[in-house]
């Protein structure tokens, strides 16, 4: 049969061939982790099957040095160490996906498990041959190929940092940071080696230096593992091969369809839909009766199908709980939201009370002209957090016009790293556990409707039909010690507070009305 006269037979093999490359794609990254274990084991190991060999002020180099007893058995662990480092970068190509910078990575880490096979044509003389003058061109080419390990190091952490949120770049800095300062200490030692004079503390300077991108290695080995969940792809029954595609609906906030506003939530969703696994949906707020709420506070204490506004806010929310991902796009306007915007989100005033998002993943754009958008983003971002959702960091876009190029580039890659950053937060486990920020935010309102609202207060009826009052957070999460510990002690503080404020009201409502005293004629001047 041909495959023209049959899409669905391509479609099979190319699902049993992404299939395979899933199957492999684990395997692969664990070989990361078991290659740093090997490295630092075998290390261990020829140290101590090295008779008179110190750990702290000999180098590493000394176990595989020209006739040392240990040569033959890190020949062979070396081997294994490299094609191990080289079955890893291989892993690296297959979870890079569309980050250029892993892709980098994956190719250096192949290119570092391939230099590494020239180690075998320069092993160092030991300390008393050089210091007789026996050395060779294969101590100068030693001491090439560890320049050019620590290169790739820095390239491969370098780029890898970069691939990540913050607390990785953090740690990717301090990682060469580390391999900067004790490879300066081991060289320093490297003319008393050659002179065969003491040397107390090269061993432990050399093995900080290069352990230390080893555990790096590892730790983005384990990183990827925990990060690559992305979930089979669902058929949707039709007999057509076809994937149940994540929904995605942008809300702007601006009134022109052919802005900055709505050109790079256009983009945003063009960049999504190229991954092959999502549909999107652009609203314009304008296009609904929204109204201005009145502070009534009904929503609050009756409950929000009481609101007198009604309009379409429930049509929208409806399109927020049908989606998988929402995002809320909005030019800056005097350095804030814009008016319907605004509306739409005091419209939803009662769900920052009662979250109804969890699992969903948001983000925010912003378009400006000059200055303030980073601080709209961050509002929104939190509006975000206040409504339930799994968070994306949101980005800024130029919105000048006439666009110039210079613009239009800077906002093509500032929404093509969000949307790759939006897509992944997409395949990971709906429910993470959440950060400090967010148990604050969910054990204040908690305690605010338990002890500050009464039975029949829609807040209080919410948390407790719930099963919130009881609960670690909002969906269903496992909390560290820590974390424990920390909700334990922002529940006493809330309570506290609350339990003081009802006493305050007890005390004021049940104290006689004060009637203010006239000041006395005469002491009136």
């Amino acid at each position: 049969m041909d495959i023209a006269t049959n899409p669905g037979l391509e479609t099979g093999r190319l699902r049993r061939t992404e299939r395979a490359l899933t199957a492999a794609r684990r395997p692969l990254l664990t070989c990361g982790i078991i290659s740093t274990l090997l490295y630092v084991g075998a290390d261990i190991l020829a140290a101590m099957l090295y008779d008179g060999y110190s750990y702290a002020s000999q180098a590493i180099s000394e176990l595989s040095a020209v006739g040392a007893p240990t040569r033959p058995l890190l020949s062979l662990t070396g081997t294994a160490y490299l094609l191990l480092v080289i079955a890893f970068g291989c892993g690296v190509l297959l979870a890079a996906g569309r980050k250029r910078t892993l892709r980098v990575v994956g190719i250096l880490l192949i290119g570092y498990g391939l230099v590494g096979f020239a180690w075998r044509f320069a092993p160092m003389h030991q300390r008393e041959v050089l210091a007789a003058g026996g050395g060779s061109q294969a101590d100068i080419m030693h001491l090439v190929l560890s320049a050019i390990d620590i290169l790739l190091y820095f390239l491969i952490i370098g780029f890898g940092g970069a691939a990540f949120g913050k607390r990785f770049r953090v740690y990717s800095i301090a990682t060469i940071l580390v391999v900067l300062v004790f490879g300066a200490l081991t060289g320093l030692e490297g003319p008393r080696i050659a002179a065969n004079l003491p040397t107390p503390w090269v061993g432990v300077w050399e093995r900080i230096m290069l352990f230390s991108p080893m555990l790096w290695i590892a730790v983005l080995a384990a990183l990827l593992l925990r990060i690559d969940q992305r979930p089979e792809p669902v058929a949707t029954g039709d007999g057509g091969g076809h994937v149940q595609k994540k929904k995605v609906t942008v809300f702007i906030g601006s009134a022109r369809r052919k802005g900055a506003t709505a050109a790079a939530a256009r983009r945003f969703l063009d960049n999504l839909q190229a991954f092959g696994d999502v549909q999107g949906e652009i609203v314009f707020l304008g296009d609904y009766n929204l109204g201005l709420c009145r502070g009534c506070k009904v929503c609050f204490m009756r409950g929000e199908e009481r609101c007198p506004l009604r309009g379409d806010r429930d049509a929208l929310i409806e399109k927020m709980t049908a989606s998988d991902g929402v995002v809320f796009a909005s030019p800056n306007y005097s350095f804030q939201v814009s008016a319907i915007m605004k509306a739409f989100l005091d419209r939803l005033a009662f769900l920052f009370h009662r979250p109804r998002f969890p699992g969903k993943t948001f983000t925010a754009i912003v378009s400006q002209g000059f200055y303030g958008g980073g601080k709209i983003v961050k509002y929104l971002e939190f509006v975000g957090l206040g409504l339930g959702f799994n968070v994306v960091k949101g980005s800024c876009v130029p919105g000048l016009e006439p666009v110039v190029e210079k613009d239009r580039r800077r906002t093509e890659r500032a929404i093509a790293r969000q949307s790759r950053r939006f897509h992944e937060r997409m395949l990971k486990p709906a429910y993470p556990v959440p950060s400090l920020l967010q148990l604050m935010m969910f054990r204040g309102g908690r305690n605010s409707s338990k002890f500050l609202a009464g039975d029949d207060d829609r807040d209080h009826s919410y948390y407790r039909d719930q099963g919130w009052f009881d609960s670690d957070y909002f969906y269903p999460t496992r909390l560290g010690p820590f974390k424990k510990a920390i909700g334990a002690a922002l529940d006493w503080m809330t309570a506290r507070t609350c339990r003081k404020r009802n006493e305050e009201l007890a005390l004021q409502t049940a104290a006689p009305a004060r009637v203010p005293e006239m000041a006395a004629e005469e002491n009136i001047k």
